[in-house]
């Protein structure tokens, strides 16, 4: 598992990378174009998707960190 769990873990990094940019982006829409048909719980997908963003990093890094050291 050593060469696919290093690919694995970076495609994990980009992917919380992904996220966190398209959060970024979401939030820039909230504040400037949303309105008042905007859903109440739009934060809330904010939130939630910040947190399996940062998940998704820790967990790549944590795998790689793992491939690396032969834990795995």
């Amino acid at each position: 598992m050593t060469i696919w769990g290093i690919i694995f873990g970076f495609v994990l990094i980009l992917a919380g990378a992904f996220e966190l940019y398209r959060v970024r982006k979401y939030m820039h829409y909230l504040k400037t174009d949303a309105g008042p048909q905007t859903s109440a719980f739009a934060l809330q997908a904010v939130w939630s998707s910040t947190a399996v963003a940062v998940i998704a990093m820790i967990g790549g890094l944590g795998l790689i960190a793992m491939v690396l050291t032969g834990t795995i």
